[in-house]
């Protein structure tokens, strides 16, 4: 199983501690605490919307009083944010009341655009909103409403969303949307989710898009978009779905694109693209599909971009890789939007990658899978100075690789496959306060060195601690 998959499944046991919660009632209190075990009210199936969550196993659980105490192998404890949430960009705090998107061990939120009214649209792999049946693609009101009405429900992931002129473009790995056959790309009524004619259709998964003017370029893994052959990126006409002559030849999938000018800069994982040898990115003529001069030699196991942007004379670029231009430089690189050369190398820990960027002002934000970046400790999500590199003291810390990044004002909205962020250390142990759901500030004594502590359930309720 990969490294991200063992990291997506703890907060399930807390999640179905919360139905445990709300529907039988506890078992479990520590000998520390005095009290009477309390009996829970008749609630229904549904987990505590306001329940902290662990980072892994709960093991046992007791109420005593307003009090529900937790043991198991968690070390962490925070709120349950689902798939996607949004972050005060000053403070990096988690904002309330946002739609909270679940799914099963693989879930994850890949894509989240604006939908010019204030609110979003957010694309993935998920199951439910707010607990009620949405697959894939939601849309948010401004308020964190979510859209009932509006339920295109696509029949496999969502990894790329742009909105123009009253359409939003949908790529991914889907076969039927709206109830209707689309192959991996379609176009939606923004306000209704009905399917248009536009329907150029692509023989595997769409992972980016990018418009300029009347083309839609998109890249992936496909072979073929809209009957014509075009290996791993191609430009569509918005108004018809019609494959241009646009056609840099990639030999190897495109995950990412962004146009600047004229210019259409892509990223992914290849060696030729445009009729010349690039590795991994390239700067294309967004008319002709012809590599440019610009280049950035990027290098390492399996060099991958995943994450662009551009703003004046710099290109942002994320992804995995080792080394730009023959020198020491991991995931994460600032280059000279002329030249190709680095301006900045900021790095991300070795064993790290970065998957999503979002640009405001002096301000670039990093989305990813890592645990420091410039040195400095920070967990799948930091803010650097766009000009430097050097990391500021935001710092939400969600508890999984991020994977989305948007901007809206004073907010960062993040997606990927986290259920939780600023979780508090507690080792083992924690009292969370059940009228809010938030833990309480007890921590017990001489639990530590690495050791969980278990507290055994015996005859007339008497428990003791021991390790193991």
């Amino acid at each position: 199983m990969k490294r991200e998959a063992l990291m997506r499944t703890p907060w399930l046991p807390l999640v179905l501690l919360a139905i445990f919660v709300t529907v039988m009632g506890v078992s479990f209190a520590p000998e520390i605490v005095s009290g009477e075990r309390t009996s829970m009210p008749d609630l229904s199936n549904r987990p505590l919307d306001n329940l902290w969550i662990t980072n892994e196993r709960v093991l046992h659980l007791e109420a005593v009083g307003d009090l529900l105490y937790i043991v198991g192998w968690f070390d962490r404890v925070g709120p349950h944010t689902g798939l996607a949430a949004p972050f005060n960009t000053n403070n990096g705090a988690l904002l309330p009341n946002f739609p909270r998107l679940d799914g099963d061990w693989n879930a994850d939120v890949r894509a989240i655009v604006p939908d010019g009214s204030g609110g979003w649209y957010i694309g993935g792999e998920f199951l439910t909103v707010d607990g009620m049946p949405l697959r894939n693609l939601a849309h948010i009101h401004a308020d964190y409403s979510l859209d009932q009405t509006w339920k295109p429900d696509p029949n496999g992931p969502v990894y790329a969303l742009l909105v123009s002129d009253g359409t939003l473009y949908v790529g991914g790995d889907f076969t039927t949307i709206g109830e209707q056959e689309r192959q991996r790309i379609v176009a939606l009524d923004v306000d209704t989710g009905a399917l248009t004619s536009w329907n150029p259709a692509a023989d595997s998964t769409v992972r980016a898009m990018a418009v300029s003017g009347n083309a839609l370029y998109v890249g992936g893994y496909f072979q073929q978009i809209g009957g014509e052959p075009r290996a791993y990126a191609a430009a569509l006409d918005r108004a018809n779905g019609q494959v241009s002559d646009w056609n840099p030849l990639s030999n190897g999938p495109v995950l990412t694109m962004v146009v600047s000018g004229t210019t259409v800069y892509a990223g992914g994982y290849f060696s030729q693209i445009g009729w010349r040898s690039r590795t991994s990115i390239a700067a294309l003529d967004a008319t002709t599909g012809q590599a440019l001069n610009w280049s950035a030699g990027l290098s390492g196991s399996y060099p991958t971009v995943s994450a662009l942007t551009v703003s004046g004379n710099t290109v942002y670029v994320g992804g995995y890789f080792e080394r730009v231009n023959n020198s020491l430089c991991a995931h994460l690189v600032f280059l000279d939007a002329n030249t190709g050369s680095v301006r900045r190398c900021p790095g991300v820990d070795a064993d790290g990658g970065v998957y999503a960027l979002a640009l405001s002002g002096d301000t670039l934000y990093v989305g990813g899978r890592f645990a420091g970046i410039a040195g400095q400790p920070r967990t799948h999500l930091a803010a650097l100075d766009a000009s430097t590199g050097a990391v500021k003291e935001w710092n939400p810390a969600p508890d999984c690789p991020v994977r989305a990044l948007v901007l809206g004002g004073d907010t960062l909205y993040a997606g990927g496959c986290f259920r939780s962020s600023a979780m508090l250390l507690r080792d083992g142990l924690a009292a969370i306060h059940i009228p809010d759901g938030r833990p309480t500030t007890w921590t017990p004594p001489d639990i530590g060195g690495g050791e969980c502590a278990v507290l055994c359930h015996q005859r007339h309720h008497h428990l003791h601690r021991r390790r193991f």
